[in-house]
């Protein structure tokens, strides 16, 4: 008698308790019907007779460090998914939507260049990738100013027309080299 598949189960699919909610209750059903069977000693026929009674405990003994494990598993999880969802208000409730991703990319823009509103982040900075240099200037390695780094996404708010050829390559190249700095 072994619970070890279940615990196989839950240590080799990581996601496991995330992606089935009835684990959780079902390991605490198992283990509240385990102590209920654990601790009476005639009230279940179950046919189970082991040869002695050292041989009963060790058993029991064995299938309740299982059963620890099994809860100690269930907790971590379920503590690391509700320590990821929030509580939903009105900004929370936007997330996720189409209207949502474009208002949090909307209100994180801010253009390269010239067209930045408050002037070039520093002399590197430039609307047109054709004149900004591949190594960087000393201005822009002290800048506190963070880069112009184009989201990689459709909707996402850009200088450049949405559907040319030069907006990809805007993004590609700014993203590209930013990796290698």
């Amino acid at each position: 008698m072994t619970l070890s598949p279940i615990y196989r189960y839950l240590t080799r699919y990581k996601t496991s308790i995330r992606d089935n909610s009835t684990i959780p209750k079902f390991v605490n059903n198992v283990s509240n019907w385990f102590e209920d069977w654990s601790t009476s000693i005639h009230s279940f026929d179950d046919g189970w007779k082991p040869e002695t009674e050292e041989m009963r405990e060790h058993t029991i003994s064995v299938l309740r460090k299982d059963l620890q494990r099994l809860r100690a598993i269930i907790l971590r999880e379920t503590a690391i998914i509700h320590r990821w969802q929030r509580p939903s208000t009105p900004l929370h409730s936007m997330q996720g939507t189409r209207a949502g991703l474009q208002l949090m990319l909307l209100a994180n823009y801010v253009p390269p260049g010239h067209l930045c509103p408050n002037a070039p982040r520093h002399n590197n900075d430039h609307a047109d990738i054709r004149d900004i240099t591949i190594e960087p200037s000393e201005e822009e390695l002290i800048s506190t100013i963070p880069p112009y780094l184009p989201a990689n996404i459709p909707e996402a708010p850009h200088h450049l027309r949405t559907d040319s050829m030069e907006r990809l390559l805007d993004i590609q190249f700014r993203l590209l080299r930013e990796e290698f700095l």
